[in-house]
């Protein structure tokens, strides 16, 4: 479970879990209310509304989008809807898949057709939880300066590799960083189901990412699927990031190395799961994460890829 540790009245969380995974929606209380994020479509009866009626909040001017996955931009909508003067703002590489969760299916699960197929209602279901396409208001970029007020003040930072556009905020007043999903440790338990993999979809954009988190030595890390985290939860985490990080890399190069022949991607995932990874669902994310490395392998001239019978193949060189 989340542990929602009380930093200061002004930063209170909405605890939003959903499919047996906890979530925390950070809400700010400064001059106005802001979210980071918005949960699932379904998140927003359930869980946000309850809470801002029980605080005796009654408007929300803006909410902030750290990325543009389902269980972050899919309540938008109806939040909108209930506060219709709402200004919504993201990471600029994410905007499109905010606006559109049709492009975001496109284009962040189905170029994997072939090498991971989703059950018969995963894209409906996933879809719905995205909720109604939503125009974002502003597009944000590293070292954008958001204004809340109460020495609450937030400062954009871009992180990529969890989604093209994640962003990270940081309270410098509070000494406090909202960093969303970008800390991925070794994946992310459920209750009542196997683990969800680690998703970095390039393994050089995230140790950048790591590197800048920990450079901040903020005094509070407040992450969506782990809880609040102190000074040495922080650097427990991050060392969990690197180790999994280093290990991974250190077995897709080990298969791919050892196999004697081209291997999809599919092939490669599949001989990771069964050798090393059986706690982990095998869905999407082990998928996308290793496709990452490689590429990065490939970068550094250790693989080859071709195409064979229309799937892409690598090979040690």
């Amino acid at each position: 479970m989340v542990i929602a540790l009380q930093i200061s009245s002004q930063v209170q969380f909405i605890q939003a879990p959903f499919n047996g995974y906890d979530l925390q929606i950070p809400c700010l209380l400064g001059n106005r209310a802001v979210l980071i994020d918005a949960g699932m479509d379904s998140s927003v009866e359930a869980w946000i509304l309850p809470f801002l009626q029980k605080a005796g909040i009654t408007a929300v001017s803006e909410v902030i989008v750290t990325h543009a996955h389902m269980d972050h931009f899919g309540g938008l909508g109806r939040l909108k809807s209930h506060f219709p003067g709402l200004s919504i703002s993201v990471g600029g590489a994410d905007r499109a898949w905010v606006e559109s969760p049709l492009l975001h299916w496109e284009q962040m699960y189905e170029v994997y057709t072939g090498e991971w197929n989703p059950h018969d209602n995963y894209r409906e279901s996933l879809l719905k939880q995205c909720g109604t396409p939503t125009l974002v208001t502003r597009s944000l970029q590293w070292g954008d300066q958001i204004e809340i007020g109460c020495g609450m003040d937030l400062s954009v930072l871009e992180l990529p590799a969890h989604s093209p556009g994640h962003i990270a905020l940081y309270m410098q007043g509070g000494c406090m960083l909202f960093a969303g999903d970008v800390l991925q440790g070794r994946g992310t338990a459920a209750k009542g189901r196997l683990c969800t993999f680690p998703l970095y979809v390039d393994p050089v954009d995230y140790r950048a990412s790591l590197h800048t988190v920990e450079d901040l030595d903020p005094t509070w890390v407040c992450t969506s699927h782990f809880g609040t985290l102190d000074r040495a939860a922080f650097s427990v985490k991050i060392k969990q990031c690197r180790d999994f990080d280093d290990e991974l890399s250190e077995r897709v190069w080990a298969v791919v190395r050892k196999a004697g022949e081209p291997l999809s991607l599919r092939m490669v995932a599949d001989r990771l799961h069964a050798t090393w990874y059986r706690e982990y669902a095998d869905e999407f994310q082990i998928v996308a994460t290793i496709h990452g490395y490689l590429k990065w392998l490939m970068g550094l001239r250790y693989v080859t890829s071709e195409e064979i019978a229309g799937r892409m193949h690598w090979a040690a060189r």
